[in-house]
């Protein structure tokens, strides 16, 4: 059985960012398993640049927190090292310097991993005149399919601890990956062919599809947890995002 499903992309509800707009990561394949779906594979309608991915990486979102005392400006004179966007200037740093060793622990099978900053929160815009009392950064640390998330957790885990700031992971999604022996990845590699006119080019992702699967994906199809798009196909090889081609490419693999 092949399932499609809807809701798998790369968010989540997190601190004031809570309701239906903000669900994602596997939403549409929780909502299939909890209600009696059971399918072999999960097919993602994205375009995955029109190349057979047979692995993924998953991914953690980890939170960092500082603090600080809320106070106004008027009375902050001597403790400005409190505040805690200032505090956070000392852990970006300490994180820039981390991250290099993560991306070279977490590579791949030839493609090197990844992790981005991915966004900052802290103090009160409309409120100028009082210290911010929280200071949060947001990290995507990619996690290859061959690494356990729990030990991969526990590594980002460790490193928040050491910087001495309350941490969190908010978002843990496995990686995955499938044989190239597969059934299934020949009858999608031959309908890649057919549609594109073009022997089918394989690849590993760091881009994250947010469902637990077998990790194949060609273009408009995958099923694993977990991505970053590395791809070391020249660019004479590749082939353009066409939602025409993907569309003829399910209904081929349909017929298979």
């Amino acid at each position: 059985m092949i399932a499609c499903v809807a809701g798998e992309i790369e968010k989540s509800q997190q601190g004031d960012a809570q309701g239906a707009e903000y669900r994602g990561y596997a939403a549409g394949s929780r909502h299939l398993v909890s209600h009696g779906g059971a399918a072999d594979f999960c097919i993602l309608g994205e375009p995955t640049e029109n190349k057979l991915v047979l692995a993924h990486f998953g991914a953690l979102w980890v939170r960092l927190s500082t603090t600080g005392p809320f106070i106004h400006t008027a009375f902050s004179e001597g403790r400005r090292d409190e505040n805690s966007i200032i505090r956070m200037r000392d852990v970006l740093d300490r994180v820039l310097e981390w991250l290099p060793s993560w991306e070279l622990e977490m590579s791949h099978d030839g493609v090197r991993g990844i992790a981005n900053i991915g966004g900052i929160q802290g103090g009160f815009g409309w409120r100028a005149s009082r210290t911010p009392h929280r200071t949060d950064l947001f990290l995507d640390l990619r996690v290859p399919p061959r690494v356990p998330m729990a030990e991969a957790r526990r590594k980002a885990l460790a490193f928040a601890r050491s910087l001495r700031v309350d941490a969190e992971v908010y978002v843990s999604a496995p990686g995955a990956e499938i044989e190239q022996s597969s059934p299934v990845v020949a009858a999608v590699g031959e309908a890649h062919a057919e549609v594109l006119r073009l022997r089918s080019l394989r690849r590993t992702s760091c881009a994250g599809s947010p469902t637990r699967r077998c990790s194949l994906a060609t273009g408009s199809r995958r099923s694993t947890t977990g991505r970053h798009r590395v791809c070391r196909t020249p660019s004479w090889a590749r082939t353009s995002r066409s939602p025409g081609s993907c569309g003829r490419r399910r209904s081929t693999l349909a017929r298979r």
